[in-house]
């Protein structure tokens, strides 16, 4: 598959080299919205994601599609281009905001044994992580998270704990969960997928994709040891999509509504 003209990891809009990294597919076009020279299909990509805009990288359109061109090595300007009937059979198997596209110079092979307890580690990070969200302080949360190179904006955590202690008060617990994992290695960093959550006694509601990008650090640290980390760190948290639509508000934001939705209408059930 032809990718960029230029060798090496793009950095700059017009360089004309192939982003590498782990990328999820956002938009989907047939022939009806495209040039010839884009083929039958076109697959949209995230790049650049939130840490290439971190590592100051720039450019944008980064697409998989196919071409009305003989295919060559290095003959695009960093997109992925691949032959018509090829692309079209990737459409059963895309779907928007969650297929990943791992882009990288060369494969790397581990070994079974290694690939499963990395999901292992990560999995049990994971439940770490959301355990501090539903039953932990500001500061356990906060230590997942890379100080030295990423702090989350935690504006939200006052409020959230004051939700968190009233809804425990009225039994009606108000916990979050993650769902269907998706994860995904690029060299000393792991992409994560997930279905982010909030359930109550009478609702779950979704909250929408949660996306974390996790270092792979050494740990050797007693704090380290005693939350149980083997060496991982979040260096980004995002939300990637947002099911809830509230007007005014950051995708920060919609946690918090989601949470307060869930804490009234059992207290409205409960008045009825």
């Amino acid at each position: 598959m032809p990718t960029g003209e230029v060798d090496g990891p793009k950095m700059v809009e017009g360089d004309k080299k192939t982003p590498e990294g782990v990328y999820f597919i956002k938009k989907a076009y047939d022939d009806r919205f495209l040039t010839p020279i884009y083929g039958k299909r076109a697959f949209t990509t995230d790049y650049p994601h939130f840490l290439d805009i971190k590592l100051g990288k720039t450019g944008s359109a980064i697409w998989i599609h196919g071409t009305n061109k003989i295919l060559k090595p290095m003959d695009s300007n960093g997109c992925v281009a691949m032959n018509n009937d090829d692309v079209v059979k990737l459409d059963p198997y895309i779907v928007l905001d969650e297929t990943p596209v791992i882009i990288t110079d060369k494969a790397d092979y581990i070994s079974l044994e290694t690939s499963v307890d990395q999901r292992i580690d990560i999995t049990s990070f994971l439940a770490k992580w959301i355990e501090s969200l539903n039953r932990g302080s500001y500061l356990e949360h906060l230590f997942y998270y890379d100080a030295t190179n990423y702090l989350p904006d935690m504006r939200w955590w006052a409020e959230w704990v004051e939700i968190r202690s009233r809804s425990a008060a009225s039994k009606n617990p108000i916990t979050a969960l993650i769902d269907n994992i998706g994860i995904y290695k690029h060299k000393t960093h792991f992409v994560v997928l997930f279905d982010f959550q909030l359930t109550s006694i009478s609702r779950k509601i979704s909250v929408g994709k949660r996306k974390l990008f996790i270092s792979a650090i050494l740990n050797t640290d007693k704090q380290s040891a005693d939350f149980g980390n083997k060496g991982y760190k979040i260096i980004g948290d995002l939300l990637q999509t947002i099911s809830i639509k509230t007007r005014g508000e950051d995708s920060k934001s919609y946690f918090i509504t989601a949470a307060s939705q869930l804490n009234s209408q059992y207290r409205g059930d409960k008045v009825k």
